[in-house]
């Protein structure tokens, strides 16, 4: 099979962890209508739709110049494209701040960066493929969701779930890249567990999840963020002991994975909900 007509990979888990953090910060919005929320939840799901789409092209293309008509040729590529431009971007004028509208961008706009090469003389710079760069590029893209559905971050409450967020999405990022690792090693991406070793990327993880809890100093008031906060800890710690006895597995490093940032949604709304009555 030619490259370019490889398969694209699914995007339910994707799809569910980014609206689930972006839910999260609108249960911390001060006021947004049901017509507002919707169109955050619906350019959420084109933005991952179209930044890991674009991914997997790049990765597949030999190059993105010469194969851009092929990316259209796909039916549910171009679908998005245009029901994104003549529908979603009129429709997000109307509903959506400023605030939202700039935040929105700005991560649309590293999203489709993250995998473009640039060429600086014989030196050649991709986000993806530079060490630490890329994980923390995805930390602060899917953090920023956050404060997309929050639309403010003024607030204690919103910087401490941002800064949690984005640890835990870093340490998400790392945990994709460990059955990766050979791949990664053919395409000279100096990920982490290639430049460190496993065993010590899974320990540095540990570290960083420990830590991670710290962000709740932020809003130290919060109750109901240190039992949210420690519940997707000891969910990481699960996940982190699990994938060191298997390197390879695909439960453990994709779909587990992925869930803690519906976890995290799950335990903060039952929280916060309980601490309400």
């Amino acid at each position: 099979m030619n490259s370019l007509d490889s398969p694209y990979k699914s995007l339910k888990l994707f799809h569910l962890a980014a609206i689930s953090l972006l839910c999260c910060g609108i249960s911390l919005a001060e006021e947004n209508s049901v017509y507002t929320n919707t169109t955050l939840i619906w350019c959420c799901f084109c933005g991952v739709f179209a930044i890991y789409r674009l991914n997997d092209f790049i990765d597949n293309a030999a190059n993105l110049k010469n194969n851009l008509a092929h990316f259209f040729k796909n039916k549910l590529n171009l679908f998005f494209t245009l029901q994104f431009v003549l529908l979603t971007l009129p429709i997000a004028f109307i509903y959506l701040s400023w605030t939202a509208w700039l935040a929105l961008g700005l991560s649309g706009l590293v999203g489709a960066l993250y995998s473009i090469k640039f060429h600086f003389g014989n030196t050649v710079f991709r986000i993806k493929n530079t060490f630490l760069v890329k994980n923390l590029t995805i930390g602060l893209s899917w953090g920023s969701l956050i404060l997309i559905g929050a639309g403010n971050v003024s607030s204690p409450l919103v910087k401490s779930m941002v800064l949690f967020t984005i640890v835990q999405v870093l340490i998400g990022s790392v945990i994709r890249d460990i059955p990766d690792r050979e791949k990664d090693r053919t395409h000279n991406v100096q990920s982490l567990p290639i430049v460190l070793g496993i065993n010590k990327t899974i320990l540095l993880l540990h570290v960083l999840n420990m830590l991670s809890l710290g962000a709740v100093l932020l809003s130290v008031s919060s109750k109901n963020l240190w039992f949210t906060f420690s519940c997707v800890i000891l969910w990481r710690l699960v996940t982190l002991s699990q994938i060191k006895r298997t390197f390879s597995s695909v439960f453990w490093s994709q779909k587990a994975n992925l869930f803690t940032c519906t976890l995290l949604f799950i335990v903060f709304y039952l929280t916060t909900f309980m601490y309400a009555i």
